[in-house]
């Protein structure tokens, strides 16, 4: 037979708890309610364009030919890097 008053002692400390429990994890944001990639986009995007300085230096060192290959190397580090950081964000880190 169930000792009724240590039940119910039990039942409500647990009850609490999970309440408590539930509480703090189901009511935590982010500061911001803005995406993970697009605020780490952002932030290289705003690195290069200082990085490049005003628009008269940023003409000088463009040249008009264009080289493929290096545009497609550079496109495939770029998707390469975007791949990696979802996968590191969302999945956790790759094991090699």
């Amino acid at each position: 037979m169930v000792h009724v008053p240590s039940f119910l002692v039990g039942s409500t400390f647990a009850g609490a708890g999970f309440l408590v429990v539930h509480r703090d994890l189901s009511h935590r944001t982010r500061l911001t309610k803005r995406w993970i990639i697009s605020e780490m986009v952002e932030a290289q995007y705003k690195e290069m364009k200082n990085s490049f300085g005003s628009k008269e230096a940023l003409a000088g060192q463009m040249s008009p030919k264009v080289d493929t290959f290096s545009l497609t190397k550079s496109w495939n580090e770029g998707v390469s890097f975007v791949r990696e950081k979802v996968q590191d964000t969302f999945f956790g880190k790759k094991k090699d």
